[in-house]
């Protein structure tokens, strides 16, 4: 279903996780706040699988209603039962509309009623939710996010061998470091054209936001979370000057990029190919709500 319908199930789950965060953080049950969330996609597992998931990072609290900032209960955001079973009813929910309004598309030689059967059965199973104990210190856990999102499905740190034919990576076992109660390598070796199947189907679609602020964090909220950081002792925001990615490897101290690094000459422009730009006939519900 994701893969004939790629964008549209990207926006579907940032939805979903959206409206699942900011309805359980508002409810007074919870925390009765408004938050701020940065939530990146990821579509790859340890061994390049297709396995797409949001990644997090939510503020330790929230601003409530009169301006006063509500930090979170018992080191926790929120309790993963009541997320696990809101967040799963709204993804389903959300693909059978999609299904039975014709915005989503399903694979050839399949029926509707096929998915809605398996909707059925997804319902029925308990769904992956994790929710980490409260960070101590942000700036390292955005660092960590950060250079997963840079560094793209794999590290090169992570191939261990190339013949011309097959290619060996290493990746964390997942089962096998939960039994141990650390981390435990493998390696796994696949021909070249799998391997570089597996890699490039993660690659996103054109101008797909694979990031997104949400909350406190929106880029129209910038008086809010400088209140938020008056009441914590913080600083205000700051305004960072934009650079290019150019400007960027140049500070880094590597080569620059656009020159060759055989002959040294500056790489020449050719040809721009325009993306089909093709606008959608519907809207999701966080789409037309934003």
């Amino acid at each position: 279903m994701w893969s004939w319908n790629r964008r549209a199930m990207a926006g579907l789950l940032f939805a979903a996780v959206h409206e699942t965060l900011f309805e359980l953080c508002a409810d007074p049950k919870h925390l009765g706040a408004r938050v701020g969330v940065i939530a990146a996609l990821h579509t790859w597992g340890q061994r390049l699988i297709w396995h797409p998931h949001l990644h997090c990072l939510v503020t330790g609290g929230g601003l409530t209603a009169d301006g006063t900032w509500k930090p979170v209960k018992n080191g926790y955001l929120l309790p993963v039962r009541v997320v696990r079973e809101v967040y799963a009813r709204k993804v389903i929910e959300s693909v059978r509309a999609g299904l039975r309004s014709g915005q989503l598309v399903v694979p050839p030689g399949q029926r509707v009623e096929r998915w809605e059967r398996v909707l059925v059965k997804l319902g029925k199973r308990k769904w992956h939710v994790q929710i980490m104990e409260r960070y101590a210190h942000g700036a390292g856990v955005a660092t960590y996010l950060a250079r997963y999102l840079r560094g793209g499905p794999m590290r090169d740190a992570r191939i261990l061998a190339f013949d011309g034919e097959t290619v060996r990576f290493s990746y964390i076992d997942n089962p096998a470091s939960k039994a141990a109660g650390h981390k435990v390598r493998d390696a796994m070796e696949l021909p070249v054209e799998q391997f570089l199947e597996r890699y490039f189907q993660h690659v996103p679609e054109p101008n797909l936001k694979v990031v997104r602020h949400w909350g406190l964090y929106s880029p129209n909220k910038a008086e809010e979370l400088d209140r938020c950081r008056e009441l914590l002792g913080q600083a205000p925001v700051k305004d960072t000057d934009e650079l290019s990615w150019q400007q960027c490897c140049e500070r880094a101290g590597t080569r620059h990029p656009e020159c060759c690094p055989v002959c040294g000459e500056k790489l020449v422009a050719g040809p721009r190919l325009a993306p089909q730009r093709g606008e959608r006939p519907w809207r999701l519900p966080f789409e037309e709500a934003a």
